[in-house]
């Protein structure tokens, strides 16, 4: 029999339940999704909490389901929050190591909303993130890099374009205590990578800061320095320049024309002027444009001298001049006509007919004999020609020879001729015409006569 243990006065004693010996209890397996680094850690998410009245060591207590969902918001919200400033924070900043560290401490922040965690884990990761605070608080630098003026030096009056570029600023600005530097005095806010055009006024040396800043940090101010010349003074306008003045022919005979051709540059005025009576132009200063051509017919007998101006405000060029000198027209007479047979055979009845015309018609000479009899043969017969009158040595070239035979018959006739014709000087002007041939088939020849040549 067991020991009774003695009952209280003043009340029955009640029976004592007997010890139940402890039962063991089934191990639990490891949830699926957990990997090894968590349980080393002693971190999970599902924990397994002992019966009533006994908890084994290293086991945790199955957490409610609201407990569970309070800690998944704390850390979603703790690293949505972390996502959050840490973008805001380095996406002005184009350095790797920063995207480096933003992504360390993300992840973290991530793994954190993730896994349990206890007090010591919570500490660290707070710890870094208020370095990451602190570092683009307090400890990072902004940097303005490439700032420069296009064009520089630049002329008064003309504008220039300032450009910049920065690293890690949320502003930038843009300020310049040079008088007429084109800006407001003050600082003035300006894009963070940018250009802008300025007109600066007065000559010398302009000088243009800039300055960039994030939060609690800026930088020093970057200097640009242009330098601001004087214009230079337009330069005088040219002066007036002939470049070609010309009287062809330079010798004539009276009535003959002259061209006069020019050109000239950078000339406001441009004259021609004529000496002498009779020399052709309209008057004695004539205007004219500052390139171009004039025919002209002097008069009478003698030297013209044609000048020709230019000028503007800037002065005159020299000036430039050409004589013409007329001279008394020569006169051409022709005299005879002089045959050369090679073969001939011509009727008694054959009618010679010799005429020196111009395309008109007009006669200058002539000669006609009926019942030519045959010319001796390889000997020269020269014929006299009656001239109603002279023409100008510069005509003959006009003209034309005209020799015939009729009427029609058995004729054959070689020969060549030379027309003999005097000018007004004494001096002989003959025309030779040879190999020519008259039959029954061809009995007229028609040939242009040649000028007379030049006198020596």
């Amino acid at each position: 029999m067991g020991t009774r243990r003695p009952q209280k006065p003043g009340g029955p004693v009640k029976p004592q339940a007997e010890a139940r010996p402890p039962q063991s209890q089934p191990p639990i397996p490891p949830l699926p999704g957990v990997d090894p680094w968590s349980m080393l850690a002693g971190l999970r998410l599902w924990g397994a909490g002992p019966t009533p009245g006994a908890q084994e060591p290293g086991r945790t207590a199955k957490p409610s389901g609201k407990t569970l969902s309070i800690r998944l918001l704390l850390g979603a919200l703790v690293g949505g929050g972390g996502i959050s400033i840490g973008g805001i924070f380095f996406r002005p900043i184009a350095s790797p190591v920063n995207w480096l560290v933003w992504a360390c401490v993300t992840f973290a922040l991530v793994l954190y909303s993730w896994l349990e965690c206890r007090k010591a884990a919570l500490s660290v990761m707070w710890c870094a993130f208020a370095f990451l605070v602190v570092w683009h608080l307090v400890i990072a630098q902004p940097e303005i890099r490439d700032p420069k003026a296009n064009p520089s030096p630049v002329e008064d009056g003309q504008p220039f374009t300032l450009s910049w570029k920065t690293d890690g600023a949320l502003w930038v600005e843009l300020s310049s205590e040079s008088r007429g530097s084109g800006l407001d005095k003050g600082w003035q806010p300006v894009e963070r990578e940018g250009r802008r055009d300025i007109h600066p006024e007065g000559a010398g040396k302009k000088v243009y800061r800039l300055r960039a800043g994030r939060f609690f940090r800026k930088t020093k101010p970057t200097t640009v320095t242009v330098v601001v010349d004087k214009p230079l003074p337009p330069p005088p306008p040219p002066k007036p320049v002939i470049d070609h003045f010309e009287a062809k022919p330079q010798v004539i005979e009276s009535g003959d024309p002259v061209s006069l051709t020019w050109k000239t540059r950078h000339a406001d005025t441009v004259e021609l002027l004529g000496a002498g009576p009779g020399h052709g132009l309209p008057n004695d200063r004539l205007p004219v444009q500052a390139s171009g051509e004039l025919v002209v017919q002097p008069a009478t007998v003698g030297d013209y001298t044609y000048t020709l101006r230019a000028s503007s405000g800037n002065g005159g060029a020299p000036p430039w001049q050409r004589t013409v000198s007329v001279r008394e027209p020569v006169m051409v007479k022709f005299e005879s006509v002089e045959f050369r047979t090679g073969k001939d055979n011509k009727n008694a009845n054959t009618v010679l007919s010799v005429r020196v015309v111009d395309k008109k018609q007009v006669l200058y000479a002539s000669y006609t004999q009926q019942g030519l009899e045959e010319f001796p043969i390889f000997k020269s017969i020269e014929i006299p020609l009656k001239a109603p009158g002279q023409v100008r040595a510069a005509e003959v070239a006009n003209l034309f020879i005209e020799i015939s035979i009729a009427p029609k018959g058995r004729d054959d006739w070689y020969f060549g001729f030379t027309l003999n014709a005097t000018r007004s000087d004494g001096t002989p002007c003959p025309t030779v015409q040879p190999n020519q041939h008259l039959s029954q088939n061809k009995r007229g020849l028609l040939l242009p006569l040649k000028a007379c040549p030049e006198r020596r």
